[in-house]
């Protein structure tokens, strides 16, 4: 195995093994909602990181995120990191549909800027 790819590997375990991670970093008296609330934040910051260098990985992690967590804190800021996922692999059709459902959702969301950034063609749905 090549070392970048080991190193991505890593980093997509680290993510995965964040929970085991985020328990043990946390109190024993903090509640299953705070250790929750932190298992969310380090898993999207991971998928967050991959982005840029890495679509797919990034794309995965907000997946995951999304089946773990559909209605959690954390939805909007998940939506917007799958959106450029999608957009740095070229499906920019995916992208558009699924920043529409996000305007749908929440329409007034401060992300909407960084969504119409991203996914050009949404500057023109209604605010």
């Amino acid at each position: 195995m090549t070392a970048p790819r080991a190193a991505r590997l890593g980093l997509v375990a680290a993510a995965l093994a964040a929970p085991a991670l985020v328990a043990a970093a946390r109190p024993a008296r903090a509640s299953s909602g705070e250790q929750t609330a932190s298992l969310s934040w380090v898993r999207l910051a991971g998928a967050e990181a991959c982005v840029g260098a890495r679509p797919a990985e990034a794309l995965a992690l907000a997946d995951a995120h999304l089946a773990r967590f559909p209605g959690g804190a954390l939805a909007q800021e998940r939506e917007v990191i799958a959106v450029g996922a999608l957009k740095a692999l070229g499906r920019g059709g995916e992208a558009l549909a699924r920043a529409n459902r996000f305007v749908a959702a929440h329409p007034s969301s401060a992300y909407r800027r960084r969504l119409e950034i991203l996914v050009p063609e949404l500057r023109g749905a209604p605010r």
